[in-house]
Parts: C-alpha cells; sequence; structure tokens
C-alpha cells in the first residue's frame, strides 16, 4: 500500500504544478489583451444592439466634427457657422405601400444637432425631433416614417428645420396624398 501512494505522489510534481500555472497566467493575459484591443467583449459585453449604435454613432459624430473642423478653408467651427446653409439640407418624401409617409434627409456639413419635421394640411398638423446622426458621405436626420392615420388625403407641406452649433436652418417641400 505504501508503494501506491508512492507512485500517486510522483504523478503531481511541483514542476507539474509550476507548468499549469503558467500555461493559466499566459491564457489569462492572453484574453486581457484581446479584451482591451475591442476584439472580444468577455468583460465589457454589448448589452443589445442598441447601446452598440449609440456608442459608433457617437464616435463617428465626434470623428466627424473633428473632420469637418479641420478641413482646409472650412468655416465650420464654433465661431463662425457661415458653411451651415439651407442648401446643405436636401428633404425627400415618398408614401409606402402600408399607407406611411417616409421622410428621407441629407445633411451636408452636419456633424451633430437635432432636426425638426413639421408637416401641415389645414389644421392637420405632425412634428417630430430626431437627433442628427453621422454618415460617412453625409449626416441625416434619425428618421421619420409618419403613420398612414396621421396623414389623410390633400396637400401636405413638409419642412425641416437643423439645429446645429448655435445655427438653423430651415428646407420645406410639398406632398400630395392621394386616398
Amino acid at each position: 500500500m505504501l508503494s501506491k501512494t508512492n507512485k500517486t505522489n510522483k504523478l503531481i510534481t511541483p514542476k507539474k504544478v509550476l507548468i499549469v500555472l503558467l500555461c493559466a497566467l499566459i491564457l489569462i493575459v492572453i484574453a486581457i489583451s484581446l479584451e482591451t484591443l475591442g476584439i472580444t467583449h468577455f468583460i465589457n459585453q454589448p448589452k443589445n444592439k442598441a447601446d452598440i449604435q449609440i456608442q459608433e454613432s457617437s464616435i463617428s459624430t465626434r470623428d466627424k466634427k473633428i473632420f469637418i473642423e479641420n478641413a482646409p478653408n472650412n468655416t465650420n467651427s464654433d465661431k463662425t457657422n457661415n458653411s451651415l446653409t439651407a442648401s446643405d439640407i436636401t428633404l425627400s418624401s415618398k408614401r409606402e405601400n402600408d399607407g406611411t409617409i417616409t421622410i428621407s434627409t441629407q445633411l451636408k456639413n452636419y456633424s451633430d444637432g437635432s432636426c425638426k419635421l413639421t408637416i401641415k394640411n389645414g389644421s392637420d398638423t405632425y412634428t417630430q425631433t430626431v437627433p442628427v446622426i453621422f454618415q460617412k458621405s453625409f449626416s441625416t436626420c434619425a428618421g421619420f416614417n409618419i403613420p398612414s392615420n396621421v396623414v389623410k388625403a390633400g396637400q401636405w407641406q413638409i419642412s425641416l428645420t437643423v439645429s446645429s452649433k448655435d445655427t438653423v436652418n430651415t428646407q420645406s417641400t410639398t406632398m400630395e396624398v392621394h386616398p
């Protein structure tokens, strides 16, 4: 019986314990490095897609703002807002198959701010405010999709007001809605 105990003790040697601990340490260092580089999300795992989009939007908005402010011959800074004009706003509308109205926007030279949409037909008015969202080729308003029960038949005046860096610009269009 004594000889069996000696054989078991020889299987687990200090050298083997040291090798196992060293391997575990190497794996921990690799995991921390991958997490720090943003390759994995073991520790700071995003909760949902909205959290990721908000984080990406924040980074993209900051990057675009830096790009716009540092562009050659640029007057779009906190001191001068002459380059933000109504002509930098493109506005279009489309009636979808389900009757809703989709308003699309393109904003040149805008890196942040807010968009206020107002549509009117006589005394009927609908208003919605959303943030400016950065995209690589141009910024845009976060999006407008007006429910079909809000828009009845007739001529609608569509107005978009964009506010950014203490500058407010408005672009308008009309849309005929058929029954």
